[in-house]
Parts: structure tokens; C-alpha cells; sequence
């Protein structure tokens, strides 16, 4: 059972924090869907700065399964943080050379195709059942926000949070434009790229992700606003 959420004020912002728990929001969320699937083996195409395959790792963990993740390939000494640690909570690495996205995606559907009881999850957990569990997360917290930001890459958590709290005003910051789809949330880009690491916040948070999306917030959102910090 995970501990329940914490919410913090920093700024004069309201921040969900999910860095308390390894494995942050999608943990949540995808513990409880795991205990729903009949197949043990489930497998993700994984980016090496991603929090996706860690909390897939920890989920796999707390419901007696096996998440198997598909990297590009690096020698060990270059791994992410992630990385060591998806594997330090149990999930099978594979390294892919040549391995883009495309490349991977491929694989894990194979992979998935060629064992009975495997199942290959969606990119950013992109799927209603998410979508409907992250959503009812949401609305048992102890808040009703009217300005609510979080980082995006597919956009499957801000549409989430927008089924949440359907009167709120919804921003994201887009983590990669081509991907993003965050429904009826204004999008925000980064002012820097993607492998440009952000000033920490003052709460932990990934770099690449939150990181970058906490410097749009301080500058552009409403005193009060509620920004989600998924860690992992």
C-alpha cells in the first residue's frame, strides 16, 4: 500500500508531491492497473531519462510481475540514473542497438507477440484505463484547483488532470512537440532544450522534465496554481 499524497506550497505555488514515493505518479497509477492484468510479463519501449520504466519497475515489484524494458543501448558506465535504477528494482534490461524510438517500439511488440503471457504497454501509458485511474487519484485529493500545470510528454497526464477537474484552467509544458497531445490545456515550449538541464527546483525533480516546466510556472502562472510533480 503507498503512502497517500502530499501537497506542499513553494513559491506561492501548490505542488503535488510525488517524488516522496519511487516511482512517483505513474506508480500510482500503474500498480493498481498491473493487479488487473492476467499477463506477468509486461513490456516498454524506454527512453534513458524517462520516469515511465522506473515506475513500471516498482508497479511490476508491488504486484508479484516482470517488467522488461527496452533501452538503447549504452555500456553500463553511461547509464542514466533511471536506468540503474529500473534495474536495481527488479526489471530486465534490454539494450538495443541503433535503438530510436521507432526502433524500440518495434521490439517491444515483438517481444510481446512472441511470449504468451506478455503484455507491451502504450508510450506514456496512454490508454483511457490510465487515464480514468490517474483521474480518480486526482479528484480524492483534498483541493479544488482553478490553475493546474504539469510537464507533458505524450499528454496523457494533463488529460487526465483536465477529466479530473474539468473547471480548472489546464497548462502543460511540452516536453516534446511532436508527441504532445494535451487535449484542450494551453501549451507552454521549453525555453531550453531538451538535454539542457533546468536550475533545480526546491523539491526534487527530474531535470529534463519537471525541472524545466517548474521555471515556466514561477514566471507564468497564477499565485495559488497547482503544479503536479510526478517524480520518478
Amino acid at each position: 500500500m503507498l503512502p497517500p499524497q502530499v501537497i506542499t506550497e513553494h513559491e506561492g505555488f501548490l505542488v503535488v508531491r510525488d517524488d516522496l514515493i519511487a516511482g512517483g505518479t505513474k506508480r500510482r497509477v500503474l500498480s493498481e492497473l498491473f493487479n488487473d492484468m492476467p499477463e506477468q510479463e509486461l513490456v516498454y519501449p524506454s527512453i534513458p531519462y524517462g520516469s515511465g520504466p522506473v515506475a513500471m519497475a516498482y508497479s511490476a515489484r508491488d504486484t508479484g510481475k516482470k517488467a522488461v524494458l527496452f533501452y538503447p543501448y549504452r555500456k553500463r558506465e553511461n547509464w542514466s540514473r533511471q536506468m540503474a535504477e529500473a534495474e536495481a528494482a527488479g526489471a530486465k534490461i534490454i539494450l538495443v542497438k541503433g535503438g530510436n524510438l521507432k526502433t524500440l517500439t518495434k521490439r517491444t511488440k515483438d517481444y510481446a507477440d512472441s511470449h504468451a503471457d506478455a503484455r507491451c504497454l502504450e508510450l506514456g501509458f496512454d490508454t483511457p484505463e490510465y487515464a480514468d485511474k490517474l483521474a480518480e487519484i486526482a479528484r480524492a485529493l483534498p483541493v479544488t484547483p482553478s490553475e493546474v500545470w504539469c510537464a507533458s510528454g505524450t499528454g496523457a497526464i494533463s488529460r487526465a488532470l483536465q477529466k479530473a477537474w474539468p473547471d480548472a484552467e489546464h497548462h502543460a509544458v511540452i516536453i516534446d512537440e511532436e508527441k504532445a497531445d494535451v487535449g484542450k490545456a494551453k501549451p507552454h515550449s521549453l525555453t531550453k532544450s531538451f538535454n539542457d538541464a533546468a536550475a533545480k527546483p526546491p523539491f526534487p525533480a527530474s531535470p529534463h522534465f519537471e525541472g524545466k516546466a517548474w521555471d515556466i510556472v514561477k514566471r507564468e502562472a497564477k499565485h495559488g496554481a497547482l503544479f503536479w510533480n510526478v517524480g520518478g
